[in-house]
């Protein structure tokens, strides 16, 4: 009865704290939407990505014509060929890029086809003159084609390397073909044949492929949706802290917490009240945020959280977190005095949890010292926890680990929660 009698307090004591309220439910609402929102791009599939490139194509020829049209047919870039009405030249093109109207300029030269095709033509006089074929030709002493491409500064770093690897990609098609063609040539030169020879599609030889590791949910990936409203919702969860706290230290000023303790019997009631309370608010705020991903966050036009079948899963996962959440809570507000010590500490501390945790950058792009610290943040726990049940789709033995680190963490800051309030009482 003291536990319910304690539990029925914080209710109380929350419910005529407007402002709390607020602090624990609206605002994790709008973390996890603001952060979605914002994150999206990261996250977004590339297939749909368009992107304005300045194009000047000064060869005029096979292998120029071939690059933009491959270019503007892909779906990915939109190849830009005037300005306020102007046809753009090399110098206005790096004009633009300089000055930051747009983020990619792609320059290629003139006589760019012809330079390729003759060392094409040398390269095959190379190959059969190895045979005995011809007579071995004169080494090239000219430089390799350049196909300029200039980014502007800001430009993200993946976004460069994608337009790169697609042009890269492009011009070793163009050298198969004039390759293949000029092979052709020294063929029906030296047998005089006039019929027209076969060229074979070398970038069909080898195929690459990607599949899943897993049989899991169709089209699923990480996305925007799926990593921020679990890593938002446990940084809102383990700033449980604060309404925590500020009860605790409210209490011990105004004095009922001496009052409290002039109760006979033990004061373990007083603590498992708490506990169990805010457990539930976290809990509630789980639930919450999944709601946002499953219905508020589709109306903004972003996806929809899928969270699968494994419901018995996601509320183990969320029972573990919640757990560890609150007796963090508990041990920090255990830990100060004042009002502060403990949200100074409490604040900072979760912000800390939460950066090597993964829950703004993933773990594995961080430098090696930090992805060895996040092997202590119970937010990389919790994190990683829900990656293997919304993503990997594994199984419960593979959960294990990380619901038992987490289990292990809230039994220690529970202890020493405990160990804490019970140093104050005797003071």
């Amino acid at each position: 009865m003291k536990i319910l009698a304690t539990i029925w307090k914080e209710f109380l004591t929350l419910w005529r704290d407007p402002g709390g309220m607020a602090l624990i439910f609206l605002m994790p609402v709008l973390l996890v939407t603001v952060m979605s929102l914002v994150e999206d791009v990261p996250f977004r599939d590339y297939r749909h990505f368009n992107f304005d490139i300045v194009s000047v194509n000064d060869d005029h020829d096979t292998l120029g014509d071939f690059i933009e049209q491959t270019l503007a047919s892909s779906g990915s870039f939109h190849l830009v060929k005037e300005y306020e009405g102007k046809p753009l030249t090399r110098e206005s093109g790096m004009d633009l890029v300089s000055s930051g109207h747009y983020r990619a300029f792609l320059y290629i030269p003139p006589h760019a086809t012809q330079r390729l095709n003759g060392k094409t033509t040398i390269v095959v006089q190379a190959l059969m003159s190895g045979f005995g074929i011809t007579d071995r030709p004169a080494a090239d002493s000219t430089g390799a084609v350049e196909i300029k491409v200039v980014f502007d500064p800001v430009i993200q770093v993946n976004v460069k390397q994608s337009l790169l690897y697609a042009i890269e990609k492009i011009v070793a098609g163009a050298e198969n073909k004039v390759l293949m063609a000029k092979f052709s040539e020294q063929v029906k030169k030296m047998t005089g044949s006039n019929d027209t020879m076969p060229q074979p599609d070398l970038s069909k030889m080898i195929a690459v492929t990607s599949e899943r590791s897993y049989e899991g949910f169709d089209e699923l990936a990480m996305n925007s949706v799926q990593h921020n409203v679990p890593a938002w919702a446990m940084f809102a969860m383990f700033f449980i802290v604060f309404p925590l706290a500020g009860n605790f230290i409210k209490e011990r000023e105004d004095g009922s917490l001496l009052r409290m303790r002039l109760i006979a019997g033990s004061r373990f009631h007083f603590i498992a009240g708490k506990y169990v309370f805010y457990f539930f608010v976290c809990l509630l705020q789980f639930v919450l945020m999944l709601s946002v991903g499953l219905f508020l966050l589709p109306l903004l036009g972003l996806p929809a959280l899928v969270i699968g079948d494994k419901l018995l899963y996601i509320a183990l996962a969320a029972t573990c977190i919640s757990l560890a959440a609150t007796a963090y809570g508990m041990a920090v507000a255990g830990a100060f005095r004042t009002h502060h010590q403990a949200l100074t500490f409490g604040a900072i501390s979760v912000v800390l949890l939460a950066a090597i945790g993964g829950v703004w950058v993933p773990v594995y792009v961080l430098p090696h010292a930090l992805q060895v610290a996040s092997n202590v943040s119970p937010l990389s726990w919790g994190l990683e926890l829900c990656n293997d049940i919304f993503l990997r789709h594994t199984g419960f033995v593979q959960l294990v680990p990380q619901m038992g680190k987490l289990l292990g963490f809230a039994a220690g800051c529970l202890g020493l929660a405990y160990f804490l309030q019970n140093r104050q009482s005797s003071r």
